[in-house]
């Protein structure tokens, strides 16, 4: 069985090809995303109690920095004093009108991002004994 490359060249590459794709730019020697690589590898290992993650697990890595990542990015982006976001009500006198929640499509996202192949990674896990 093939594993991983410890520096996942091209697992950064397909990480920012899919940020990009949600308006996301992230240069390839960010620090942030080498530390959701870490995080997630590890989460990944601790579940597979494993030390050497198998090449197929390698996707699974990819789509849960990406929806971490994500989920960063839109935490941000709610602190930030700039970016107030969109308004999700106004009134007006006794007139009242609430709009849409698009951020639940975002969330929806990111959730399943982010437990993306939860059945491969249990087909990797072997037993402690």
């Amino acid at each position: 069985m093939e594993n991983i490359d410890l520096d996942m060249t091209q697992g950064i590459k397909r990480i920012i090809e899919l940020l990009s794709k949600y308006n996301v730019k992230i240069a390839e020697d960010d620090p942030l995303l080498f530390l959701y690589i870490d995080l997630v590898t590890n989460d990944i290992k601790d579940i597979c109690n494993i030390s050497v993650l198998p090449q197929k697990l390698e996707s699974v890595i990819v789509m849960r920095v990406v929806g971490s990542i994500l989920e960063q990015k839109k935490y941000a982006a709610i602190n930030s004093s700039e970016e107030m976001g969109p308004v999700k009500s106004q009134s007006i006198g006794d007139t009242s009108i609430t709009f849409g929640e698009t951020d639940f499509k975002l969330k929806d996202e990111v959730d399943r991002l982010k437990n993306y192949g939860m059945n491969t990674i249990l087909s990797c896990r072997r037993l402690k004994w």
